[in-house]
């Protein structure tokens, strides 16, 4: 039988941040809730340069107050505002992360 090749949450954070579009970036907040090897993503981005690294994230973190952003990750992955309020918690947690470890 033939087994699909899924790329690992961490290769997904790497190349969502990296691309950075608000899309992408919702899908990072998506992917950020649960366990997550920040080690590994920083290296991953090691690839990426440090400037657009830090302006990924910290456009993460802009958008990630304002009600467009979350309206959209909550309509995306039909949450509501008390099963999405982790998932923002998770994605500030992400960058806080990630920004300390590069």
């Amino acid at each position: 039988a033939a087994r699909p090749l899924v790329a690992s949450r961490e290769v997904l954070i790497a190349l969502k941040l990296s691309a950075g579009r608000e899309v992408d970036l919702r899908d990072v907040a998506a992917l950020s809730r649960g366990s997550v090897d920040y080690a590994e993503v920083v290296e991953l981005l090691r690839r990426v340069p440090r400037k657009l690294v830090d302006d990924r994230l910290q456009k993460l973190r802009e958008v990630l107050d304002t009600r467009r952003f979350r309206d959209s990750l909550k309509g995306a992955y039909l949450m509501d505002e008390r099963i999405g309020a982790p998932y923002f918690d998770a994605a500030r947690s992400l960058c806080r992360e990630i920004g300390a470890r590069l």
